[in-house]
């Protein structure tokens, strides 16, 4: 058995992907002289197998999809080890494909995931009666973790290429929303001179560029910790086939090979699923910003989800946000407007407000008193004149040009809340810092 495992393993060691489905199925199909075996990935909504290694009477054929119904392969893929050593087909006389083929034995054998799931099935069809029944079944379950660790992996590289393929999608589709809002803005704001236009919209990009490149920051993380466990894995692997090459394989190398899979192969998982969290919060958020169309949500899991994209934002000042939302919270509005005023007042506070060394801390509260919604932020930073907060809060047609560098993030905040929100903005007086307060009304 040691010398057939070691020529089974060295003759996929080098494969990946169909060429290794299909140098594993040959190799088992000769260990354990069955007239047919395959392995079949598993589609159970569809109750169907399509196999993705099919070899009958020693040689390689055309994979082949079927119906799982009425076949022993049924109970295979609800996670049930089948063996009927003899007279299959009459056991399943409905299986018009072990009638035809006049089937005698037949072994299957469920592949799981971690964490259960069935992925698919590797089985053995005799054209007589089954005499090594543990040899194969040891076979099956010896290769069993090794063909799901493949499966795993084509699903991994899938979703990284589909990953791959959103970004360049997304890049794709802000230009177009940028370029789209950017024509909008300059024929709202036609009656503005045109150098604050530009200064206007400068500043908005730039907020969406600190998010991007936040962002791209913070997923380097789980991507890093993930191609580290790779790596790992793939350091062990290289040992364990030199141990079996080698005619060296123990017991206790087997579990060690098995323990760091156990180890490292939810740590990639988990990580690339932060990292896909992370880029799908800020494809809506970003989004958002630039297409500002009325949408009914709930507004304590907007503002959160917002907050959470700007994380990276908060960590250049070591600053700390904690939020309260309100109930009844599912109104109509234009969630993009939200999330450029969080955005700008968030941005505000790193900048301008939070300039010394002392704990820095924003609070964002939101309350409903008779319909209308009700926002105070507040940051700890070193606060603004209230003859500065006067200025800042004019209407863009009196905002005085000298004060445009202490506070045109902040203009946009009242531009966003006033005109196309319909709602009120006011700075209230406070011992430290800057309490700000916006309020709004359901769109109607």
């Amino acid at each position: 058995m040691e010398t057939l495992l070691a020529d089974i393993i060295k003759s996929v060691s080098d494969t990946r992907g169909a060429d290794f489905f299909a140098g594993l199925t040959l190799q088992l199909d000769k260990a354990i002289a069955s007239d047919l075996t395959f392995i079949a990935r598993i589609d159970k909504k569809q109750a169907k197998a399509t196999t993705v290694a099919f070899v009958e009477q020693g040689k390689l054929v055309d994979n082949t999809s079927y119906s799982l119904i009425h076949t022993p392969c049924e109970q295979v893929a609800a996670n049930t080890l089948c063996v009927y050593p003899q007279d299959v087909c009459q056991q399943f006389p409905r299986d018009d494909f072990l009638t035809r083929m006049k089937a005698v034995g037949y072994l299957g054998m469920p592949l799981t995931l971690a964490d259960g799931r069935v992925v698919a099935i590797v089985v053995a069809i005799y054209l007589k009666p089954i005499t090594e029944q543990e040899k194969t079944l040891s076979l099956f379950k010896i290769f069993s973790g090794r063909i799901c660790a493949e499966f795993e992996g084509l699903a991994r590289e899938a979703e990284l290429l589909e990953l791959n393929k959103s970004l360049v999608e997304l890049n794709d589709s802000l230009d177009d929303k940028i370029r789209l809002r950017s024509f909008e803005l300059e024929s709202a704001l036609g009656k503005l001179q045109k150098a604050h236009a530009h200064r206007l919209e400068m500043n908005k990009l730039s907020a969406l560029g600190d998010l991007i490149s936040g962002i791209a920051h913070e997923i380097n993380g789980p991507i890093g910790v993930a191609i580290t466990a790779e790596s790992h894995l793939a350091e062990v692997f290289k040992e364990f086939t030199n141990k079996v090459n080698g005619k060296g394989l123990t017991i206790k190398a087997m579990k060690y090979f098995i323990e760091q899979q156990s180890a490292s192969l939810p740590m990639i998982a988990n990580n690339l699923e932060r990292a896909k969290q992370i880029l799908e919060n800020f494809k809506k958020t970003a989004t958002e910003q630039v297409n500002i169309e009325p949408e009914t949500i709930s507004l304590n899991e907007y503002y959160q989800r917002v907050i959470s994209t700007l994380i990276p934002l908060l960590k250049r000042k070591q600053a700390n946000i904690t939020f309260s939302g309100c109930q009844d919270d599912m109104l109509t509005t234009l969630p993009g407007c939200h999330a450029q005023v969080l955005m700008n007042l968030v941005r505000n506070s790193i900048e301008h407000g939070f300039v010394d060394s002392r704990e820095h801390n924003i609070t964002i509260a939101i309350e409903k008193k008779a319909g209308v919604y009700i926002v105070d932020y507040f940051d700890n930073g070193v606060g603004m004149t209230q003859g500065k907060q006067a200025e800042i809060l004019q209407p863009v047609e009196n905002f005085p040009g000298e004060v445009a560098d202490m506070g045109l993030g902040l203009l946009i905040c009242r531009r966003l809340i006033v005109e196309e929100l319909g709602g009120e903005c006011a700075f209230i007086p406070c011992q430290q810092g800057v309490h700000f307060q916006y309020q709004f009304r359901l769109m109607s």
